[in-house]
């Protein structure tokens, strides 16, 4: 009879063990799946956010290549007026 009780107390101390394991592999599958599908929309908005970044560039260069132009044409008018004065 004693045999049977330690036999029991052994099954139950391994059941809840083996259950503690699962439980803890099932929330740590749980947390991982969240950090995963958080990573996958930051990185959809850092790639938003690239994208724009990269618009934005393209915008840049093309008013920086307008004043270029526009200080050319400046540059060309005062030679232009200080030839006349001459």
């Amino acid at each position: 009879m004693e045999d049977i009780k330690e036999t029991i107390v052994f099954a139950t101390i391994l059941i809840i063990s083996i259950s503690a394991i699962i439980y803890s592999s099932y929330n740590t599958a749980v947390r991982e799946h969240s950090q995963l599908k958080e990573i996958r929309d930051n990185r959809s908005d850092l790639e938003a956010t690239n994208s724009k970044i990269r618009e934005d560039l393209k915008n840049i260069h093309a008013n920086l290549d307008q004043i270029e132009a526009n200080l050319d044409l400046i540059k060309k008018e005062i030679e232009k007026k200080q030839k006349q004065k001459e």
